[in-house]
């Protein structure tokens, strides 16, 4: 991982055209705080803020896991009382 990411909402600005998988059906767009620009299918992109998410949380949100443990056959986790970021 570089440490690209993509955030719900986020505004990017459009440096060309996708390539690989996306291309034709995308764009290349470079986010605030990324290093590289990121491929992204074209139903992805909205000229308007996109709705709130459910629960009417925002990224970056702190949220505590409240259910119960559980192991998925990758290896990940979920454990009552972990915090997580939207």
């Amino acid at each position: 991982e570089d440490g690209d990411k993509l955030v719900h909402g986020q505004q990017g600005e459009v440096v060309g055209p996708a390539t690989g998988v996306h291309q034709g059906n995308g764009l290349k767009l470079l986010f605030p705080g990324n290093k590289g620009s990121i491929n992204c299918y074209l139903y992805q992109f909205s000229v308007e803020k996109p709705p709130p998410l459910p629960g009417g949380h925002e990224a970056g949100d702190q949220l505590y896991y409240t259910g119960p443990n559980k192991s998925f056959k990758n290896g990940d986790k979920l454990t009552h009382g972990q915090q997580g970021e939207v």
